[in-house]
């Protein structure tokens, strides 16, 4: 029985210790507004927050002070910051979003395929015979399971798209936020 409360206690431990995920913040504007997120990079001139799948960089002589884990972040929050997590360091190394869209390419062809070899398979059989032999059903069995594995690569491709396009967000884009001639916020996009 201890070792059955013992796992149990382990197991909880660990969920919660999974679970916590911290949200920095950035003061800005002489004090008067606070930016969260998670800091991602911190250079010289600027700092770059993760705000929700939201990248931008913030000079930093507009940033009056920076805090990191303020807070815990809500369970909103952990939603909105889990997919930009997924993302690890191989994703800006060798694995650019070229290399991405040249997999989601070649996944889509072979879903295609399959999926057409698959659905002949299953169409031949009903159309061509009124009643179904035993060899006739194992070619429905087999174009189910070939339509199945064209449907998985069809939608491993659209999720290698979405994999680039967030890279290619990362590497491409940004905004800034800059100081505008009333003394206020203003917002700078580069492309």
């Amino acid at each position: 029985m201890r070792k059955f409360i013992f796992v149990i206690v382990i197991l909880l431990l660990s969920q919660v210790s999974m679970a916590q995920t911290y949200i920095d913040a950035v003061v800005v504007n002489e004090g008067k507004d606070t930016i969260f997120g998670k800091i991602m990079e911190i250079n010289d001139s600027t700092i770059t927050i993760d705000r929700f799948n939201y990248i931008f960089s913030i000079p930093k002589d507009l940033v009056v002070s920076y805090q990191a884990n303020v807070r815990e972040a809500s369970r909103y929050e952990r939603i909105h910051m889990e997919q930009m997590d997924n993302l690890s360091e191989k994703d800006f190394g060798y694995q650019t979003s070229g290399y991405y869209l040249r997999k989601s390419s070649k996944n889509f062809y072979l879903g295609m395929c399959l999926s057409v070899a698959g659905n002949t398979s299953i169409i031949i059989p009903l159309v061509t015979h009124d009643k179904l032999t035993i060899a006739d059903q194992a070619t429905l069995a087999c174009g189910i399971a070939v339509s199945a594995a064209g449907l998985f690569f069809l939608l491993r491709s659209f999720y290698f798209v979405n994999k680039a396009g967030k890279i290619l967000d990362l590497e491409r884009s940004s905004i800034y936020l800059t100081p505008t001639e009333d003394g206020g916020m203003g917002v700078k996009v580069k492309f």
